[in-house]
C-alpha cells in the first residue's frame, strides 16, 4: 500500500537531492571568484535574518509538494487491489499523506540546512540572525505548505491519474490570481478574485511582508493569517481523504 509512496517520494528525493546538490557545488565553487572580484565582506552583508532562510526552505518545499500530491491520485490502476486489503480506506489514505509529509519535512530541513550551509561557505554566518519573525513565518510557511499540498490532493481524489496535471496548473493558477489582484479590474470581478486568493497559498505568503502593508489580497491580522491557511488544509486534507477511499474501482 503505502509502499509503492515510499517508492514514489523516494524518487522524487532523488532527484531532488541531485539538484539541490549540483546548485551547492556551484555556489561553493564560486566563493572565490565573488571574493576576489568583488572584495565582499561578512561585515558588508548587513544582518541576515534567519526567517528569510525559512520561507526560503518552504518555497521550495511547494515545488516538492506538487511533485509528491499527485500520489494517491495515480493510484487508479490498482485501487481495486488495495480494496481488498484487510484495512479502512482511510487508514490507507492517510498512510500514504503521512509518507508524503515525512517527505515534505525532510525537504525543508535539507534545503534549510544546504542555504545554512552556503552561507556559512561565503562567510557570512556571523551575521546571519534569529529575528523575531522566524517562529511566526515557519508556522505560517508550513501552514501554507500543507494547505496547497491538501488542495491538490482534494483537487485530484476524483479525477483518478490526473494528479500531475492539477499540481502543475495550481502553480499557474494561484500565480495568475495573485497577477490579477494587482490590476484595475471592474469592481465586481476584483472582489471575485480576491475572494480566490484566500485559497492561494501564495498570497499568504505574499501577506506576511509587513514592507508592502495593505498591498496584499489576504486582509487578515498576522494571527489569522498564520491560522486560516492551517484550518482550509486541515480541512482539504480531510476532504480529500473522505472523497478517495470513497471513489468506486
Amino acid at each position: 500500500m503505502e509502499y509503492v509512496e515510499i517508492l514514489r517520494t523516494r524518487r522524487v528525493l532523488f532527484w531532488f537531492g541531485v539538484s539541490l546538490l549540483a546548485t551547492l557545488v556551484l555556489n561553493l565553487l564560486s566563493i572565490g571568484h565573488v571574493h576576489s572580484s568583488q572584495g565582499t565582506h561578512p561585515e558588508a552583508a548587513g544582518r541576515i535574518p534567519f526567517s528569510g532562510f525559512i520561507v526560503g526552505a518552504i518555497f521550495v518545499s511547494y515545488i516538492l509538494a506538487a511533485c509528491v500530491a499527485p500520489g494517491m491520485s495515480n493510484e487508479s490502476n490498482t485501487i481495486a487491489i488495495s480494496w481488498t486489503r484487510p484495512m479502512a480506506r482511510d487508514a490507507i489514505a492517510w498512510r500514504y499523506v503521512a509518507v508524503d509529509f515525512a517527505t515534505l519535512a525532510l525537504c525543508f530541513c535539507v534545503t534549510l540546512g544546504a542555504s545554512l550551509l552556503a552561507v556559512w561557505a561565503y562567510g557570512f554566518a556571523g551575521v546571519i540572525k534569529m529575528d523575531a519573525d522566524a517562529p511566526y513565518e515557519f508556522a505560517l510557511g508550513v501552514g501554507t505548505l500543507v494547505m496547497w499540498y491538501a488542495l491538490i490532493v482534494a483537487t485530484a481524489a476524483r479525477f483518478p491519474g490526473r494528479g500531475g496535471l492539477i499540481a502543475g496548473l495550481s502553480w499557474g493558477v494561484f500565480l495568475v490570481l495573485g497577477a490579477l489582484w494587482s490590476l484595475p479590474l471592474p469592481w465586481l470581478i476584483h472582489d471575485l478574485v480576491t475572494a480566490l486568493n484566500y485559497l492561494s497559498p501564495l498570497a499568504y505568503l505574499s501577506a506576511s511582508d509587513t514592507t508592502n502593508h495593505g498591498h496584499h489580497a489576504i486582509a487578515l491580522s498576522a494571527l489569522w493569517l498564520a491560522i486560516v491557511p492551517w484550518c482550509i488544509g486541515i480541512a482539504a486534507l480531510v476532504a480529500a481523504v473522505r472523497l478517495w477511499s470513497t471513489r468506486e474501482a
